[in-house]
């Protein structure tokens, strides 16, 4: 074979280009250092979980002009455990702890840490509640006091507060953000960014809270963000390009069966690609990587456990995969009656019929082009099949 797959590093910054994402980035950094921007403002850039946001995320806050704005990247998920919210204030007011008094940055966290209800820093709570009592408004009092602290720092500047991975916290976690976000609209100069799935964190409130009709739930989020950005699926051109420069040297036509039937999502291409990397080097013949990528790539079209019953339904008949793919899936019909007899995980909606007959006539192709004899394949699939049960 003249291409290797090998294990892929999940760096975002790297597919940015590639999934044309750059052009988010490139008008995301002129509308924000447009003098016609109003703030404060807080945009959410929507996407599903390995959809490239932190890519993005990332991108952005290398790019911003430093003259024009205080960058803050914070990744919220590494402070799940402890306190995001207090966490992300704290990297705010340390942006500009050399230059400040040292009780102003205290009365700050102690203002934080008493709105978002925590016992940390080693603050006394009852001293902060007495520090608060006869205070009309605390949220107008903290509020105040960071837009104080801006004012005298950031001069025509803007603060930029990237949040990446916010989808990931749990959901009490993400409200505090969210809820400290709807505090920074109240501040002039102040721009939030926030990489979120909407519909995960929607999810995952009405498992925590129920079918909450009202104003609390989709409309809370409404009210958080001012601009939201979706990110769209890939194209299968966006797809190849991506996958050539991961797979140096793939093949035109191994190419085109990826590029076609496997995931549009950009992070699971790579553990695709990793799962590939590793079942290619539990096998020894000349077109392991090869092997492994045809098994792979079905297993992904029908689910594990499908693919398992289709290879015992097909040796109790005296049959093979491999065989199936060399007939270029003349019998499927009646296989997946027999299928679905024996396993009800596969159903209408499990098996799609047009991918399956692109992935078969593709196979044949391609094992006819690079001239791959059946026995060969199917020792290669009996050894995937076995690890496969396994798993």
């Amino acid at each position: 074979m003249d291409f290797e797959i090998y294990p892929v590093s999940d760096i975002p910054m790297s597919d940015v280009k590639l999934l044309g994402h750059d052009k988010i980035v490139e008008n995301l950094v002129k509308f924000l250092e447009s003098d016609k921007i109003i703030t404060p403002l807080s945009i959410a850039i929507h996407g599903d979980w390995g959809s490239g946001k932190t890519g993005i995320m990332q991108s952005l806050s290398k790019k911003l002009d430093s003259s024009k704005s205080d960058v803050i990247f914070f990744e919220a998920w590494k402070y799940e455990y402890s306190s995001p919210a207090i966490a992300l204030v704290n990297q705010i007011i340390q942006q500009y702890r050399k230059s400040e008094n040292a009780d102003q940055i205290k009365r700050i966290l102690e203002l934080a840490v008493y709105l978002l209800g925590q016992k940390l820093l080693n603050i006394d709570t009852k001293e902060i509640i007495r520090i608060f009592n006869d205070k009309t408004n605390d949220c107008t009092v903290f509020s105040y006091s960071i837009k104080a602290l801006l004012d005298k720092h950031l001069g025509k500047k803007k603060l930029v507060v990237i949040i990446d991975d916010l989808d990931r916290c749990d959901v009490e976690n993400t409200l505090q953000i969210l809820a400290l976000m709807k505090l920074f609209l109240d501040v002039e100069n102040c721009i939030c960014i926030a990489a979120v799935d909407l519909n995960r964190l929607q999810q995952a409130w009405k498992q925590k809270y129920g079918n909450v009709e009202n104003d609390v739930e989709i409309g809370y989020l409404d009210k958080i963000f001012q601009i939201k950005i979706n990110l769209h699926t890939p194209t299968n051109e966006q797809i190849r390009v991506l996958l050539q420069e991961l797979v140096p040297g793939i093949k035109e036509d191994v190419l085109t069966l990826f590029s076609n039937l496997i995931s549009k999502n950009p992070r699971a291409i790579k553990r695709t690609l990793n799962l590939i990397s590793y079942r290619q080097l539990l096998l020894s013949s000349n077109h392991k990587q090869l092997s492994a990528s045809l098994w792979t790539i079905l297993e992904e079209i029908l689910q594990i456990k499908p693919l398992i019953t289709l290879c015992n339904v097909l040796s109790k008949n005296g049959n093979s995969l491999s065989h199936l793919m060399f007939t270029n899936g003349q019998n499927w019909t009646e296989i997946k009656s027999a299928i679905m007899d024996k396993h009800h995980l596969l159903n209408s909606k499990t098996i799609e019929s047009e991918k399956l007959k692109f992935y078969f006539e593709t196979s044949k192709k391609i094992l006819d082009t690079l001239a791959i004899d059946e026995k060969t394949l199917n020792s290669d699939f009996e050894i995937l099949y076995s690890t496969t049960k396994q798993d």
